[in-house]
């Protein structure tokens, strides 16, 4: 039984068991399906599942940022301004994204998208985040050379 502020950490592969009791005399199934929910002493619950990142992105010039994106390297000219986007998909909860270029942190240089998807059907749910940081006027210049 969870209690207040309790706090339950597992990993990808360990498994929880959760049991709740249910009454309700000539309950059908179809007709009225079951939705998870536990409120315990006046107060709900929230389960939340931690999930790593499915997989990173980026990108630069026009093209949108999927996460079918996996290019390790990116080209650019000196001065010369050009799209970039990083995207991470997947994880909970969502994950903050920092910048770096070398070791200089550029974060504040991007603007920054937080997407959420929710799938599955009614009951235990899929919540789908994706991060994406992006700038449509990003530019390296001779003082990153070497950096």
């Amino acid at each position: 039984m969870l209690v207040r502020d309790q706090v339950q950490v597992l990993h990808a592969g360990q498994t929880l068991e959760l049991s709740c009791e249910f009454y309700m005399e000539g309950f059908d199934l179809f007709d009225n399906p079951i939705i998870w929910k536990k409120v315990q002493r006046n107060e709900e619950k929230n389960i939340n599942i931690m999930a790593p990142v499915r997989s990173i992105a980026i990108t630069k010039g026009n093209r949108s940022i999927t996460d079918t994106d996996i290019q390790r390297t990116l080209e650019f000219t000196e001065d010369e301004y050009t799209s970039l986007r990083c995207g991470s998909f997947g994880g909970c909860p969502p994950p903050e994204m920092t910048l770096y270029l070398g070791k200089h942190e550029i974060t504040n240089q991007f603007s920054l998208d937080y997407t959420s998807e929710l799938s599955g059907v009614i009951g235990l749910r899929l919540i789908e985040h994706t991060t994406i940081r992006w700038s449509d006027r990003f530019r390296v210049t001779s003082d990153h050379d070497n950096v």
